[in-house]
């Protein structure tokens, strides 16, 4: 089906763009220069305004007659491009029943493909989890490891990258978090608090001055 090659028959168009002329321009034009000539300076008076609607009655007349014909003449001349266009629809329209489920069914393809992918690259990040220490909810999915044009070795790298930071943050958490609970135990102090602070992305410096602070404060008000 990939090699079949699709022929259409060879097939021109007959076009000759038909010339519109107006038939006794010159003279059309020089009766019109003479209206022009004889009233764009017009001053209306009480005593010309008979005239003045006659002679605007006329020309709105004259107007509308050669706006008529361009109408006509326009219908005229778009009429076969009018045909010419149906036919092409019918023709497109036909090519369309092909296209459409063609182009459905490679949906449909690629959204399993990328279903299937996801599964594969969420069945490597559970496999290498435990090997980083790291839970499988802690990775955030990349939506371009759904792509065609990521390799797997690139895909593997990156994941390996993501668990590493991962990793190394709840180290570091872990470790912060040792601190404080051995600080606040040896100054007799809750370090529930203050790990909850940690979690929340307080800085430990500030947490362990935290805590002098209030053992001060707790010492100060013992001596009041």
């Amino acid at each position: 089906m990939a090699n079949e090659v699709i022929n259409l028959p060879d097939y021109t168009v007959d076009y000759q763009p038909v010339p519109i002329k107006i038939n006794n321009l010159e003279g059309l034009q020089a009766s019109i220069a003479q209206y022009v000539s004889r009233y764009s300076n017009l001053v209306i008076t009480e005593d010309n305004v008979t005239d003045s609607k006659q002679v605007r009655a006329k020309l709105n007349k004259l107007k509308k007659a050669l706006d008529n014909r361009r109408k006509e003449i326009k219908r005229n001349y778009n009429q076969p491009l009018r045909e010419f266009e149906t036919e092409v629809k019918k023709l497109e329209a036909s090519i369309d029943m092909i296209i459409d489920p063609i182009d459905e069914g490679l949906g449909e393809l690629e959204v399993q493909r990328r279903e299937q992918r996801k599964a594969d690259v969420m069945g490597l990040i559970a496999e290498m989890a435990p090997n980083y220490d790291v839970g499988v909810d802690e990775i955030e999915f990349d939506p371009r490891w759904l792509n065609k044009s990521i390799s797997n070795k690139q895909i593997t790298q990156e994941v390996a990258s993501s668990m590493t930071v991962v990793k190394q943050a709840k180290d570091k958490v872990a470790t912060a978090t040792t601190m404080i609970t051995k600080y606040a135990q040896a100054v007799d102090v809750d370090p529930i608090p203050w790990i909850d602070q940690l979690k929340q992305g307080q800085d430990v410096q500030y947490l362990l001055q935290a805590i002098d602070r209030q053992v001060e404060s707790a010492k100060e008000r013992e001596r009041q």
